[in-house]
This record gives C-alpha cells, structure tokens and sequence, in this order.
C-alpha cells in the first residue's frame, strides 16, 4: 500500500488563468487463482466508493476508496472472510489491490519574480495491523529531486513487523513504531511565480490474506503555502487548499478494521454450523 505526491511544473499562466479541471482515477484488481477482475473510473470523483471481491470458495473481502476536496485521498483493502479450498480444505482468501489518483493544479498568484520558496506540509498514515501478507508504502515526490518514501515492512519478527519508515536519501530518518502508524511531513521548494504547477497524487492499499484476515490503509493529504503575503495560490476548481488536522486516532481505524475482520468471521461461522 503506499501513496505518491508529485509536482511538476508546467506552462506559464497568469493570476486570470482558470486552472486545468482536476481528474480522478481508481482501480480494482482481485485475484485468487483463476478469478481476476478489473475496474477503472477516471475523470469522475470518487467518495467511499466499495468494491467486493471473492476468491470462488467462500473467501471474500472488500476495497475501499476515500476522496475528498481538501485534497485527501485514502484507500483501503480488507479480507472479510475465509474460503475452505475445494481439495485440500486449508483456508483461502483473496488478493486484493486498490489505487486512487488525483491529479490537479495550483497557481502561486503575485509579483513577478523567477522563483519563490513553496511550503509543502501535511498528514498522512500507512496500516497494516498484524497481517504479515499486507503490504503498506507512502511516497511523496516534490520537483526534480526530493523523494520521501514512507514504508512499511511486512517481515516477521519483533523487532522488524509492523514498522513504517520514512526515508530522503540522507535528509531525513524517521521511524514510527506500531502496527497503526500515522505521519505528518513538512518540505519546501523553489517554485515558479504565475506559472501552472502540476500535481499528482496517488494511494494504494494492497493486502493477500492467505489464511489471515488482512487488511491495510494508506492516506495522504497535502497543504501548499507561501510565507510572503504578497502572494497567494489557485487550486483546479472544486479543490480546496487547506489545511487539515492531525491523521485519525488509531483506535479509529482498529475499531474499523475489527469491524471488518467480526463481520467476515460472522460469515464464515454461519458457513460453518450450514456444513
């Protein structure tokens, strides 16, 4: 699972220009052996939108994505039952993978001038809890050069499982213990005056249960500044620039998570007593 931010700067534009219209993507894959299934949506919003998957033995689960105009993105992928294979009777559960992108627009409005710094914060959160078969990365690409990967490693063991990692090269070195991790960033670059600077955004959550009830999250949501109040800065419509608060408690998301996992094992019991 894991989440990009890249920013790309395009043709020159003024304080009048309207913005370019933001575009929006997500896709569905699910496989399980024979069973594979595709669904794409671009240019059209997305909120809370639910795809189910099945593995074709009783396994099941669900992709979940999240969309919001502040901009935020969020996906998450969760096995909610077990199958029983056909012929040898161990537990099965589908592969599940989801991605959402957005890309957008943003106009740094002022004096003339050939660069001015741009300040990029923000929150964000990589889950995995306890599901050695869920796999968990948030990347955030800022211009030509930076690169900052939040990751989170799926080994067995104490001291390795569930961990996230934030990584720059030598610049920066975080890590955040615990199997619900959340972070929040802060960076800056040289950026163009009245010039369209593109954006693009994208999530992934991706989990294979195996005979776990997995599941994973990825969440990123990015805020631009300026520090001289000369200037200002355009989004694409329909997408606002603001700042928002601290990443959900993880309680949050163990509470949803466990939701999950009650409702599949629920299912997979009334399997169980119809055998």
């Amino acid at each position: 699972m894991g989440a990009v931010l890249c920013v790309a700067i395009g043709q020159s534009a003024s304080a009048n220009t309207v913005l370019p219209d933001a575009i929006w993507s997500t896709f569905v894959l699910t496989q399980t052996g024979q069973n594979q299934s595709n669904l794409q949506t671009p240019n059209s919003p997305v909120a809370n939108y639910t795809q189910s998957a099945a593995d074709g033995w009783g396994g099941a689960g669900t992709s979940t994505l999240s969309t919001s105009v502040t901009p935020a993105l969020s996906v998450q992928s969760a096995v909610t039952s077990l199958g029983t294979h056909p012929w040898y009777g161990w537990a099965t559960a589908p592969y599940l993978l989801t991605r959402a992108t957005l890309d957008y627009s943003i106009e740094i409005v002022g004096p003339s001038v050939p660069n001015i710094s741009l300040n990029v914060s923000g929150n964000g959160a990589v889950t995995t809890p306890n599901s050695p078969n869920a796999g968990a990365s948030v990347f955030l690409g800022l211009g030509l050069s930076d690169n900052i990967r939040f990751a989170y490693t799926p080994v067995v063991g104490a001291d390795v499982q569930n961990n996230a990692v934030l990584q720059d090269g030598s610049e920066f070195t975080n890590y955040m213990s615990g199997p619900l991790s959340g972070f929040s960033y802060s960076h800056s670059f040289l950026a163009p005056v009245n010039s369209i600077i593109n954006v693009h955004m994208a999530v992934i959550a991706d989990d294979n249960g195996g005979d776990l009830l997995a599941s994973s999250y990825a969440y990123l949501d990015p805020f631009f500044s300026v520090t001289d109040d000369r200037y200002s800065i355009l989004t694409s419509p329909g997408i606002l620039n603001e700042m928002t608060s601290a990443v959900p408690e993880p309680s949050t998301w163990a509470m949803m998570i466990l939701g999950f996992c009650g409702i599949g094992l629920l299912a997979y019991r009334r399997r169980e007593q119809r055998a």
